[in-house]
C-alpha cells in the first residue's frame, strides 16, 4: 500500500460496504464521534464524508467487536434473572447472593 493509497476517500457507502456495517451505524458511530472520517467529516446537509483506508479498517474492527460483545452479554444474560414492572423473568437466579441462599437453604 502506499502512501496515495492511504490519501484515497472513500463515501459512506463505499466505506460501509468495505466494513461490512449498515449505514445507520457508520452515520451514528459519526455523529457520536466513535469513528470519524479522517479524509473529510460532514460539514453541514449535502456534504459527503470521506473514510480512508484507517479508518474503514477502524470501522471493521469495531463493528466485529460490538457482534462478539453482544452476542457474549446476550448469553450471561440468557442465564441471569431480570425484572418487568417488579416481576422475575428468565433464568435462574445466579448471582452470589442467589447461591448463597441455596447452599443455605434458605
Amino acid at each position: 500500500m502506499t502512501a496515495q493509497d492511504l490519501e484515497i476517500g472513500y463515501r459512506g457507502a463505499t466505506a460501509c460496504s468495505a466494513a461490512g456495517i449498515t449505514y445507520r451505524q457508520l452515520d451514528y458511530w459519526a455523529r457520536t464521534g466513535l469513528v470519524e472520517p479522517s479524509i473529510r467529516s460532514a460539514s453541514g446537509s449535502g456534504t459527503q464524508r470521506l473514510y480512508g483506508f484507517r479508518d474503514i479498517l477502524v470501522l471493521k474492527i469495531v463493528s466485529i467487536a460490538v457482534s462478539k460483545v453482544w452476542h457474549e452479554v446476550e448469553g450471561s444474560l440468557s442465564t441471569l434473572v431480570g425484572e418487568i414492572n417488579g416481576q422475575r423473568v428468565g433464568g435462574e437466579s445466579n448471582d452470589e447472593l442467589s447461591q448463597r441462599r441455596k447452599a443455605k437453604g434458605a
